[in-house]
């Protein structure tokens, strides 16, 4: 790697630092609203169902990590392909890649709602409805069959949320998510009142995801949308490719399997029922702890993943950083906010005179201190799968999820009881991060590894200084100066007068566009940018600004068809000079890619 690239300062742009932010809303948001919705219905099911009929929804937990499984490792796979290709400007690629994977996605949930249909007595049997349980072995049972419909909306859904979101449908999502939270309370309160059990709680459930499903699904009616739901061929290779890359999101769910299993018989041996229900409380509480972590590692995957598409490691850093400032912003106000009311949350989920208080208190501390930490860790996992080591995000998920999780509870629980197994919690997530970064000292061989040592860049991220430029552009003489460097540019390049003259003629004239007709509501926090790489024989231009929707390919099929020959005539020379122009545009940014 050359040295002049490693002292150079970092610059984050406003385009990214917007992008970032958008896409970490979009990502919370529907975290968050999924969460509260959880935590009304258990809410309002547990007051207005039976103690057997709750029970029964404890024992199908299962069920939702199998499907969650499903679809979680065909949702991440594709979100890296996705925005991978996207990157490439290569929008027809991710056409494919998303109506492949909806094909063999949609079978598959078919043939699961039919087997959970089927397998409904037998599956409650393994869920634990049988012994001192067998009891509740019908409602289990119907509950099943009333979730069963649920698989096919709800692995579709995952399947499409991320690339919807690349789509510029972030707003689309978040819709999606309040739609499928009120309804499935509303259908919930519904299905009790008229008498359908646990059975109609079941459906409600499903018609909820249905429902939000159907949300996700009007993006492709939008005429502005590139993506589109279309027949296609499945090309295996391209399955087996997104099913590799969503292995560590799999293993992540593949330990919310194993882990409780484990961890639970080591609570109850030294703790009790007390303490199990104190590992229950906990969890509900971890799941809003972990929303803003979430919605971190969501934009970092994302945006990490056009960066690999453009081999930008220039913005690759800026996400990293962006990601740990906000997590660390985040983190001290969810810890501040823990350690202060943690005695009384404790008070409200067990009472006042509860034996359990101190316990529930220290555990609730404990996720004051997790959080950030486990935040690191999700941060890094999402990072390695946009880059593709999926081997080693596996390995991270495996450790800090259940081996050294399992380790520190057992070690810990010695001279500490329970309070060291909620201890072993941060304490884990401390040590996989401490190898982590060990690791990749002794790889870098210094001590402490520099940024792009540490997140394993190689040189094909940092073109040569002379073969790149970057800059904003934000008035008109700025768009003409941008011009004549890039001319200069070229000319040092040894590429012909020609050529040259043309594309500075493309940078200005489509800058220039940008500065007076796309920031038409005079916004204050408008944004352009400019960056022009040369590889191999091409000199490739990206344009990325936050102003009105401007796709110059479909601005281009209309001029082009124009008699006059003086009008337009910018854009006609953008598109007779341009070898190939790839546009997109996500989180209200434009993103438009130009082969001279």
């Amino acid at each position: 790697m050359p040295s002049n690239t490693i002292k150079k300062k970092k610059y984050i742009s406003k385009i990214l630092t917007q992008s970032f932010l958008a896409a970490f809303s979009t990502a919370a948001f529907t975290e968050l609203t999924q969460v509260s919705s959880l935590l009304i219905d258990g809410i309002l099911t547990s007051k207005l169902l039976g103690a057997d009929e709750i029970a029964a929804v404890g024992l199908t937990n299962p069920l939702f990590f199998i499907v969650g499984l499903i679809a979680t490792s065909f949702a991440a796979g594709l979100k890296v392909v996705c925005a991978r290709e996207m990157g490439r400007g290569r929008i027809e690629r991710v056409n494919e890649f998303l109506n492949e994977t909806l094909i063999v996605a949609g079978a598959i949930s078919a043939i699961l709602c039919v087997l959970i249909l089927a397998l409904a007595s037998p599956a409650a049997f393994v869920f634990g409805a049988r012994g001192a349980a067998a009891g509740l072995h019908v409602h289990t049972v119907n509950y099943i069959r009333g979730l069963s419909f649920e698989s096919v909306p709800f692995i579709l859904m995952m399947v499409l949320i991320p690339v919807v979101s690349l789509d510029n449908g972030g707003r689309t999502v978040m819709i999606s998510a309040i739609v499928g939270a009120v309804t499935n309370v509303l259908f919930d309160w519904v299905a009790i009142r008229t008498g359908t059990g646990i059975f109609g709680v079941g459906v409600a459930t499903s018609l909820s995801v249905l429902l939000s499903f159907l949300c996700v699904v009007t993006h492709f009616f939008r005429k502005n949308r590139l993506l589109q739901i279309r027949a296609a061929a499945v090309r295996w290779a391209d399955i087996r490719e997104i099913l590799h890359l969503g292995g560590a999101t799999a293993a992540h769910g593949g330990m919310g399997v194993i882990r409780p299993l484990l961890l639970n018989s080591l609570i109850v041996a030294v703790g009790g029922s007390m303490a199990m229900s104190v590992m229950s409380i906990r969890s509900g509480v971890s799941n809003f702890v972990d929303v803003p972590a979430v919605g971190i590692a969501g934009a970092v995957a994302l945006l990490t993943g056009v960066g690999c598409g453009e081999l930008n490691g220039e913005d690759i850093e800026g996400v990293d950083i962006l990601s740990r400032r906000l997590l660390t912003l985040t983190s001290l106000v969810l810890a501040a906010v823990l350690v202060v009311l943690a005695p009384a949350i404790a008070v409200f989920y067990l009472g006042p005179d509860s034996p359990g208080l101190p316990l529930l208190t220290f555990a609730i501390r404990t996720l004051a201190v997790d959080a950030f930490f486990s935040g690191m860790v999700r941060i890094r996992v999402s990072y390695l799968e946009a880059v593709e080591s999926i081997r080693e995000a596996q390995l991270i998920e495996m450790a800090s999820n259940l081996v050294v999780l399992l380790l520190c509870a057992f070690v810990l629980s010695r001279p500490f009881g329970i309070y060291g197994i909620y201890a072993a919690f941060p304490v884990s997530k401390i040590l996989v991060l401490a190898g982590v970064l060990v690791e990749c000292a002794r790889k870098a061989g210094r001590l402490i590894p520099s940024q792009r040592e540490f997140l394993k860049l190689d040189e094909r991220f940092y073109p040569d200084v002379s073969d790149i430029i970057e800059y904003p552009v934000r008035d008109r003489m700025e768009c003409v100066l941008a011009g004549r460097q890039l001319r200069y540019f070229c000319i040092g390049h040894q590429m012909d007068k020609k050529r040259s003259y043309y594309a500075a003629l493309c940078a200005e004239e489509i800058s220039t566009n940008i500065i007076e007709h796309g920031f038409e509501r005079k916004n204050r926090l408008s944004a352009a940018e400019i960056r022009v790489t040369v590889s191999g024989d091409d000199l490739i231009l990206r344009v990325r600004d936050n102003g009105v929707e401007f796709n110059l390919n479909s601005i281009a099929r209309i001029v082009m068809d124009d008699q006059d020959p003086y009008a337009n005539m910018g854009i006609k020379m953008i598109v007779s000079s341009a070898k190939k122009i790839d546009y997109y545009r996500s989180w209200g940014m434009n993103v438009t890619i130009l082969r001279i």
